[in-house]
C-alpha cells in the first residue's frame, strides 16, 4: 500500500512538472548518462554539478528529451539525497533516455 502511494505521488510530481514544459526554461547542464537500463528503467548518471532529491531535469539526447522530477537516487543501492560533482548515481527514469544524453537541471 506504501508502494503504490509512493508511486502516485511520484507520478504526480512528474505530470505537474510535464504541464509547465511548454514554457521557456532556465537550464544547467549537471551529468550525462553512462548507461541505462530499460528493463527497470534506471539511469546511470555521472554528476558534474550538484543534484538533489526533487529538482526538476531533463534528458536530452538529440531530438529525444526526457522531462522528469528526481524522485530518488541511490549509489551503491542506498538512498542519497544529494549527489555531487564526480559521483555517479542510479535513478529512476520515467521515459526512455540513452547512453550519452545530457541532463540539465530547470532553474525556475
Amino acid at each position: 500500500m506504501v508502494l503504490l502511494i509512493y508511486n502516485l505521488y511520484i507520478r504526480f510530481l512528474y505530470l505537474g512538472f510535464q504541464i509547465k514544459t511548454g514554457e521557456s526554461m532556465e537550464k544547467k547542464l549537471v551529468g550525462m548518462v553512462v548507461h541505462f537500463y530499460p528493463k527497470v528503467s534506471v539511469a546511470v548518471v555521472d554528476v558534474t554539478d550538484t543534484l538533489r532529491v526533487g529538482d526538476k531535469i531533463t534528458m536530452e539526447r538529440g531530438t529525444e528529451i526526457v522531462e522528469q522530477v528526481v524522485a530518488e537516487m541511490q549509489i551503491e543501492h542506498k538512498k542519497i539525497q544529494e549527489a555531487k560533482k564526480g559521483e555517479s548515481v542510479g535513478m529512476k527514469v520515467f521515459g526512455k533516455t540513452k547512453e550519452g544524453a545530457r541532463v540539465f537541471k530547470v532553474i525556475d
